[in-house]
């Protein structure tokens, strides 16, 4: 809507512009307004086409009418679900992370979770990685840490 405005805006500027530098005289004036007033008018319907083509596809079955796209809503609302999913299992895995490395004095970034999720959300398994000076920490100490957060079984790998 804003570029149609802008178009109307830029046209009649133009059109301004063409009768100021237009030479005098009532034949002239005549044959410009009849122009400029067809270019105006093209501008100013130019949405209409785009509307009809619409209406037309509507009518001929092509496209579907706005009440009955359901099922493009209910994959919109299968596809929400499935990012909020994702991103509260990325938030788990992210504070997993932190809670080791704060409850067991390991700097950031030396720790790494990768949690697998079952079919209805719950956890699997999980696997820390430990990186840099978390090698010498107690593995089993974050193991049972995360058996106690999570309630799934866990296991510690060097990377």
């Amino acid at each position: 809507m804003k570029q149609y405005l802008l178009g109307i805006l830029v046209a009649t500027l133009l059109i301004s512009i063409l009768r100021i530098l237009s030479p005098e005289g009532e034949s002239v004036f005549s044959h410009y307004k009849l122009l400029t007033s067809l270019f105006l008018l093209c501008i100013l319907l130019a949405p209409a086409a785009s509307a009809l083509d619409a209406l037309h596809g509507v009518i001929e079955g092509e496209l579907p009418f706005p009440w009955e796209q359901e099922d493009e809503k209910s994959d919109y609302v299968e596809r929400w679900e499935g990012i909020k999913d994702d991103a509260s299992r990325d938030y788990i895995t992210q504070l997993l992370t932190r809670t080791l490395e704060e409850q067991c004095s390991v700097p950031t970034g030396e720790i790494r979770c990768v949690i697998d999720w079952g079919e209805d959300g719950t956890p699997l398994r999980a696997t820390v990685f430990l990186t840099g000076s978390a090698i010498w920490k107690d593995p089993k100490v974050m193991e049972a840490l995360v058996e106690e957060l999570l309630g799934c079984p866990c296991q510690s790998a060097i990377e």
